[in-house]
């Protein structure tokens, strides 16, 4: 995975389109000579097996993608440069628009709730990370896994934790990697029961 983080110092929201987002890609396989402008201007490693992850800031926003518009579903596509073909993901920062990118963190209300780590962003960051990640690997090109009403397998979990459980600071968690809690969401487990759960053996 390669990951480039898209931050702009414009005092209003920066919006990004599809394509100037699939050419951010193109002129880093090039070496930063052409295309897009200088604050595209960064060299990534060709991979066609690679999955290059957008990372935006908080004044970053992006329709085009889905971002920030309800119930749209985290964006992930492909490309071609230089007769390559690429996967790209692009990652919203949920401070846009919190509410909308981050429910899990909100009560019906409305209310902010505490999140596992006490960063509302980058919690929500790492569930939408994971779920951009595996529909990229199991559908990247529109042809691969879905069901009969185009949802992808981390799609069709969408909002969906199983049990959680909570960390000291009262937030909801329910699955610890290292020294940190987190909260992602599940994913489709398509066998007999078919059900979501954070992997096959649940």
């Amino acid at each position: 995975m390669f990951v480039h983080s898209a931050r702009y110092g414009s005092p209003r929201p920066a919006l990004v389109k599809l394509g100037p987002l699939k050419k951010m890609f193109v002129h880093s396989a090039r070496g930063g000579h052409g295309g897009p402008p200088r604050q595209f201007s960064f060299r990534l490693p060709q991979d066609p097996v690679g999955v290059y992850v957008v990372i935006a800031s908080a004044d970053v926003n992006s329709v085009a993608t889905g971002f920030c518009v309800q119930s749209a579903l985290p964006h992930h596509g492909t490309g071609m440069t230089l007769g390559v073909p690429f996967e790209y993901a692009f990652l919203g920062n949920p401070m846009q628009c919190p509410s909308v990118a981050a429910p899990q963190f909100f009560s019906r209300s409305g209310a902010q709730l505490p999140s596992p780590n006490g960063s509302l962003a980058g919690d929500a960051m790492a569930s939408t990370m994971a779920e951009l990640l595996s529909e990229t690997v199991t559908d990247p090109t529109d042809t691969g896994w879905f069901d009969r009403y185009g949802l992808e397998n981390a799609a069709k979990c969408e909002g969906h934790f199983g049990p959680t459980y909570a960390p000291s600071n009262g937030a909801q968690a329910n699955i610890r990697w290292g020294q940190r809690d987190y909260l992602i969401q599940q994913n489709w487990v398509n066998d007999r029961k078919a059900h979501c759960a954070m992997n096959s053996s649940l």
